[in-house]
């Protein structure tokens, strides 16, 4: 006999971000990308997108050197809402002691709010910027030119759904986001990029 599946599970929300400067994150050459892969401990699901995404910007022609946005199946830049599950799990480290009734939040909120759609469109200009990298490598100090993808200015719509009964409500996903307003998202945080000038949560 069939069951339907039960809806009952999950609270409804919308969240609404406006990005100052969004960079891209991904690399367009095949040999970085295996570096960062392995850098950020990616598993076989996030090898798979990786490599699609790879696939996508060279397709494009998008030069080798450069830090990309996530193309989608029509080649348009978009961004990966795994990045703002991301910034919601670091804010909720950083600010546990907000939730003395959430043990390990950054853990339960990984299991318990879930963030799409997959790939959000970049619906503005996409630029293309230039920094210099000073390295230390085995030969001594070395610079390298970085090459990145960015766009300004960035609105980026998703949708949330959090776990009935987990402790997660808006109010507190709302404290993560002015976390993250000034924490950023994306790529190039450390650089000041990635900060929100707006941030919204709908029922």
């Amino acid at each position: 006999m069939t069951r339907e599946l039960s809806n009952d599970l999950w609270n409804h929300c919308r969240i609404d971000l406006t990005v100052e400067r969004l960079v891209g994150g991904t690399p367009a050459n095949p040999k970085l990308l295996d570096t960062w892969l392995e850098t950020n401990k990616a598993g076989s699901v996030g090898r798979e997108d990786a490599a699609l995404v790879n696939a996508r910007l060279v397709e494009e022609g998008v030069e080798q050197h450069t830090v990309a946005f996530a193309r989608d199946e029509k080649g348009n830049p978009c961004f990966e809402s795994r990045a703002l599950k991301a910034a919601l799990k670091e804010a909720a480290n950083v600010l546990k002691a907000r939730f003395p009734d959430i043990g390990y939040p950054r853990a339960r909120l990984a299991e318990q709010v879930f963030v799409g759609p997959k790939l959000v469109p970049i619906e503005r200009p996409i630029l293309v910027g230039e920094r210099v990298l000073h390295v230390l490598t085995a030969k001594g100090p070395r610079d390298s030119l970085k090459r990145y993808e960015y766009a300004e200015d960035v609105s980026l719509k998703f949708t949330c759904k959090i776990l009935k009964g987990s402790g997660w409500s808006l109010e507190r996903l709302g404290i993560l986001l002015t976390y993250i307003k000034d924490g950023g998202i994306g790529a190039d945080r450390s650089q000041g990029s990635g900060t929100l000038s707006e941030a919204y949560i709908h029922e």
